[in-house]
């Protein structure tokens, strides 16, 4: 066995020393070589001595491996990670037993399609203008609420939705909006936020906040996070395929998002959050189209820490005419 090992050993410095030698006289093959191996062999490889170790630095080579575990769309690194050989070690096989310990489910799914571990898929609805307005605005009577940002906590299996919403004094609280799941019936097109036809579109379920967590709370100002289990919201399950397209709406200050074969018509408008295309689950939708990754809370902070200036700016493409009214900012 100790002579099997000994010339294990010669054979790794032989190659060494050979491979050192030609990368000096005619650039450095031994990246080309390092390109070829899988993880396991990549990382004994670098064992051998300190002019491979050199080499297989270059993150180059690391994110070829990761490129081979994740989908590409989801390769990206989130703040915390300096390189592609951190973000292999760290997911998914050296957490398996934080995933034991957490029990869920959907939890192996989601590292298959989300690469990084403490970091989740966040979608900038702020950007997007994505809000639900008072049906009945009008120049000297204005209310909306903007979307800020949709995270889905996958630690804790829910969805977390930032909001900021403005009127005038008598602005209604945000306690009784609601997120709905709406399925689009193919030969109808679904207009987010417009008029419904009732043979456009079948609701799915509708739920009220199961948690709110207010920042401001004022007369015609609040502000803060909802949040939704995913048992609420998602009736095939995180992973679940849909076999229709299907829309994550959400309404203010009613308790239903859309009715769409009934009489009740909300005076908020509804507005799409996340599209789920046929044959797509709620992960690989929100993976999809999120707009990057975002640590657990960092979203409702950077809210929380809004200057006016940054306010100004997420209410931007409000009409002149209530940019004018300085009393509608108080």
């Amino acid at each position: 066995m100790a002579t099997v090992v000994a010339l294990r050993n010669s054979a790794f410095l032989y190659v060494s020393e050979l491979l050192t030698t030609i990368a000096a006289l005619h650039g450095d093959p031994l990246q080309h070589v390092f390109t070829k191996l899988d993880l396991r062999s990549l990382c004994c490889a670098l064992q051998v001595c300190q002019a491979w170790r050199r080499t297989g630095k270059d993150d180059d080579l690391w994110h070829r491996l990761a490129a081979q575990r994740w989908p590409a769309h989801t390769l990206q690194l989130s703040p915390h990670y300096k390189d592609y050989r951190v973000l292999l070690f760290a997911t998914p096989a050296s957490l398996s037993h934080i995933v034991t310990c957490l029990d869920s489910p959907h939890m192996q799914e989601m590292m298959k399609l989300d690469n990084v571990y403490s970091a989740l898929p966040f979608i900038d609805l702020a950007s997007q203008g994505t809000c639900s307005t008072w049906r009945y605005n009008t120049p000297k009577r204005f209310y909306q609420c903007r979307l800020v940002s949709f995270q889905y906590d996958r630690w804790h299996d829910r969805v977390r939705l930032c909001f900021d919403a403005r009127g005038e004094h008598d602005l209604r609280p945000p306690r009784a909006s609601c997120i709905a799941l709406v399925e689009d019936r193919p030969e109808h097109e679904y207009n987010p936020g417009g008029a419904q036809q009732p043979e456009a579109c079948t609701l799915l379920l509708s739920a009220r906040g199961h948690e709110y967590e207010p920042y401001i709370a004022s007369h015609g100002h609040f502000q803060g996070t909802f949040k939704w289990t995913t048992a609420q919201l998602l009736p095939n399950g995180p992973d679940g395929k849909y076999t229709c397209d299907t829309s994550v709406v959400f309404c203010y200050a009613n308790a239903v998002a859309l009715a769409p074969t009934a009489d009740f018509e909300a005076d908020y408008k509804t507005t799409e959050i996340l599209k789920i295309p046929a044959g797509q689950s709620f992960h690989e939708a929100l993976v999809n189209q999120c707009t990057s990754y975002d640590l657990l809370f960092a979203p409702e902070e950077r809210l929380k820490a809004q200057t006016h200036g940054e306010q100004l700016a997420l209410w931007h493409s409000l009409p002149q005419a209530i940019h004018d009214r300085k009393s509608w900012w108080k």
